[in-house]
């Protein structure tokens, strides 16, 4: 997929352009450099990375392994994002690697008891649910 395989109207691109497909495209670890880096901004992708051996490397770069920034502007070079602020993927990634909630919390910018309840609603616990006295 290219920028020529998507309508041409820029707006409905960005509306259809989705975390998934970020994700899919440079994997969860650069997804999450990303969100972590640009979560709630704007960002543009440029149409051709320059390496950081170049004079002026790409500023993608700075945060994105050349490969990945590669893939980005393959399939969306040349457009402004607005990057996600995710914070329901972002749970999950780091209460699957262990993040207390409190930890979780300052990382996301929500209050501990929200990231509790984020983490029941994507049943991410580590403990079973409890039981409802009869």
């Amino acid at each position: 997929m290219t920028l020529r395989d998507v309508p041409q109207d820029e707006d409905d691109f960005r509306q259809n352009l989705r975390l998934d497909s970020i994700r899919a495209l440079i994997g969860d670890e650069e997804t999450m450099r990303l969100l972590e880096k640009f979560g709630g901004t704007r960002i543009f992708i440029p149409n051709h990375v320059q390496s950081k051996r170049a004079g002026k490397p790409s500023k993608i770069l700075q945060f994105l392994s050349y490969e990945s920034a590669i893939k980005l502007s393959q399939v969306f070079g040349g457009l402004a994002y607005d990057i996600p602020l995710a914070r329901n993927f972002r749970i999950s990634y780091y209460r699957a690697r262990g993040e207390k909630p409190v930890i979780i919390a300052q990382k996301v910018g929500l209050s501990r008891s929200a990231v509790w309840k984020a983490i029941k609603r994507l049943r991410l616990g580590t403990q079973p649910p409890m039981k409802r006295a009869a």
